[in-house]
């Protein structure tokens, strides 16, 4: 009997179910034992793009602080810069280069007028008195036909006293000189229409008209042909006139 009862025991343990942990189901009454096995799971681990640093978010922030940087340096060299570079007498500058007084042989030559284009750029006078400067233009007209035009017309010293101010009114003025090739070509214009308003006048106007009607039909023609010239001039060079008149309009 006992061997009976071991080799019974021996059966129930070599079945699979006895090998396994065994979980009952309430449910069921007890009447039957449902038998499971799950897996053992790891220990579930972090994903690394969750824990990782967010690489293109640093990136970016590098980049953005990287270029703050770039514009702040910018911001002071621009504002050093000027400071650094040697500010030079322009009368000693043009001496250099062989004249001894600014005059009609000095304006000719590029290297003269830039530098006087340049020193005009600074704004000299910018921050000088209007009063004080119309003292100093007054002194240097004495005794001259401008100094009577500025007597008769005060507005006219009004516009000198604002362009010599002004930083790009008369280096704009100067900067018309600096274009020889268009000045030369404008020239060629102008003497063309010259020519052509003298041989319309011949081929229109009749000697035997009455003097009056002959005025009247010849200034009437200049003006017309000269219209044109003055729009070519301003057409040529409106960048350079632009500041001048801006002053001019102010006073009229």
């Amino acid at each position: 009997m006992p061997k009976f009862f071991f080799f019974i025991i021996l059966i129930l343990l070599s079945l699979p179910g006895f090998s396994q942990e065994e979980n009952v189901n309430p449910s069921s009454g007890g009447g039957r034992v449902i038998i499971e096995e799950r897996p053992v799971l790891p220990e579930t681990e972090a994903s690394p793009q969750d824990n990782a640093p967010n690489e293109d978010q640093d990136i970016r922030d590098i980049e953005e602080a990287r270029k703050k940087h770039l514009e702040k340096m910018q911001t002071v060299e621009a504002v050093t810069k000027p400071l650094a570079e040697p500010v030079l007498n322009p009368l000693e500058e043009i001496k250099r280069l062989g004249y001894e007084q600014i005059g009609a042989a000095a304006l000719l030559d590029q290297k003269v007028l830039a530098i006087i284009q340049k020193t005009l750029k600074l704004g000299v006078l910018e921050k000088v008195p209007p009063a004080a400067v119309r003292v100093m233009i007054q002194e240097k007209v004495k005794g001259s036909i401008l100094e009577t035009l500025f007597t008769k017309f005060p507005k006219l010293l009004d516009i000198a006293v604002d362009m010599m101010r002004s930083k790009e009114a008369l280096s704009g003025l100067l900067g018309i000189l600096v274009r020889k090739d268009d000045l030369k070509t404008y020239g060629y214009i102008w003497l063309a229409v010259f020519l052509f308003g003298i041989f319309l006048k011949n081929r229109v106007i009749k000697p035997k008209w009455p003097f009056f009607k002959r005025f009247r039909y010849s200034a009437t023609i200049s003006l017309v042909l000269n219209s044109i010239t003055i729009y070519l001039f301003y057409s040529m060079f409106s960048q350079e006139l632009a500041p001048t008149l801006a002053i001019i309009s102010k006073h009229f």
